[in-house]
């Protein structure tokens, strides 16, 4: 008697039952041959550092098999509690790297290699051509419920894997803001976000934007270690910010520091705000994040709804504006080549720093600022030039004289130089 279906479940026959019988005697051979595909055709699997992955494989199919055995031959589907297995598997299938895809295309070579040793194993035996056939709907809905289970399952992993990435990411964003990381990274536990005395960080605030937004706006900040440019982020909410502390591949700070803001401002629009965006000036391993973090806050908290301020982009007269109330250390906001200049110069003399004042204490008149300073015109037009060339800044601008006499003025109130004091600083 071929198997028939009774209110809506499959009855199996003698010819069916002999199948099941000689598929539970050839369990192993089929564990086998699963196991071998899922490592053949599964990247991810095959990579796995893990030793025990082929060992583990092999059980997961093996309970595949019993259930679906136990299945067919009871004529009912499998309740959740018989594919308690599927999401074990899950959660340590995440917890091990292994992607969703792979995870879910891992079930279904296993579900395929069982149908084509269900197709074989039927042609096997006399009189059971057709068992195949009967055995497709016990199958299928065996397959349904597998799916629905590890569908299940891996929502709840994905939300455990979040949960933990958010206490992470929080950890490890708190302790780097509040000055609790060394550049050997052994103070916390950093997860992949890279930590060291040659990482390069910028830190993004965020800053007036409402509880809906939050939770999306913080999965945007973390992406932004997926762009070019960028090696890692780190997100976490505090009070009424979004802090986002993040790990650079490239050279091009200001480059960076834009494309972070970009990013922000798109995520923010289509969620409907506009909160104040500001970026702190670049920290050359994690003992001045804190200070990179003081300086975002600050250029936030100086930009109007909908606006962004990126100290990077900004002349040293305004950042010094916008930090007026954020207690930054000032010689961080001077640009690294004009601090270069300026400590170069002053140990070589100070010849071209002197050139500097005198000819703006002149009124930018290079024939007077060459009689105060005992030398001819040309040499002052000469070391005018050379500063241009080695600042990027040119000293006959205003804006630009601006800039490098608060580089001079900082320095000398910040260290005190006597060189600086001789130099007429």
């Amino acid at each position: 008697m071929e198997g028939a279906v009774h209110n809506g479940q499959a009855v199996l026959g003698q010819p069916e039952q002999s199948v099941l019988t000689l598929i539970a005697a050839r369990r192993e051979t089929m564990v086998r041959r699963a196991t071998d595909a899922m490592l053949s055709e599964l990247p991810a699997y095959a990579a796995s550092p893990n030793p025990a992955l082929a060992e583990e494989i092999a059980g997961q199919i093996a309970n595949h098999i019993d259930a679906f055995l136990a299945y067919a031959s009871a004529g009912r589907p499998p309740e959740p509690d018989d594919l308690s297995f599927i999401a074990e598997t899950v959660d340590r299938r995440t917890d091990q790297g292994i992607p969703a895809e792979q995870i879910l295309l891992a079930h279904r070579v296993g579900h395929r290699v069982l149908w084509e040793i269900i197709v074989d194993t039927s042609e096997s035996v006399p009189g059971a051509e057709h068992v195949a056939s009967s055995l497709a709907l016990p199958m299928m809905r065996y397959i349904e419920a597998a799916w629905s289970v590890l569908a299940k399952s891996y929502i709840y992993a994905e939300r455990r894997l979040a949960a933990d990435l958010d206490r992470l990411q929080s950890r490890v964003v708190d302790a780097m803001i509040d000055g609790r990381v060394s550049s050997d990274g052994g103070l916390i536990a950093s997860g992949n976000f890279p930590i060291g005395p040659e990482e390069t960080y910028l830190v993004l605030v965020v800053h007036g934007f409402p509880d809906r937004a939050s939770a999306a706006l913080r999965i945007a900040a973390r992406r932004i270690g997926e762009s070019h440019g960028m090696r890692a982020s780190a997100a976490h909410v505090r009070e009424e910010d979004l802090i986002c502390v993040v790990a650079l591949a490239q050279a091009d700070t200001i480059a960076a520091s834009g494309l972070m803001l970009r990013d922000m401002r798109a995520a923010a629009s289509k969620l409907g705000c506009a909160p104040a965006l500001g970026v702190g000036m670049p920290s050359l391993g994690p003992e001045h994040v804190p200070d990179a973090y003081r300086e975002a806050a600050a250029a936030a908290a100086s930009a109007a709804a909908g606006e962004s301020v990126a100290l990077l982009e900004l002349r040293l007269v305004e950042r010094l504006t916008v930090m007026l109330q954020g207690g930054a250390h000032a010689l961080r906001l001077i640009p690294p080549p004009l601090h270069e200049f300026v400590t170069d110069d002053v140990r070589k003399g100070g010849q071209l720093v002197a050139t500097l004042l005198a000819y703006a204490a002149c009124d930018l008149n290079a024939r007077l600022a060459a009689a105060e300073l005992f030398v001819h015109r040309n040499t002052v037009l000469y070391r005018l030039q050379r500063i241009g060339e080695l600042t990027g800044l040119d000293p006959r601008s205003v804006a630009d004289l601006l800039d490098l006499l608060t580089a001079v003025r900082l320095l000398k109130a910040e260290t005190g130089a006597e060189a600086l004091a001789a130099a007429g600083a």
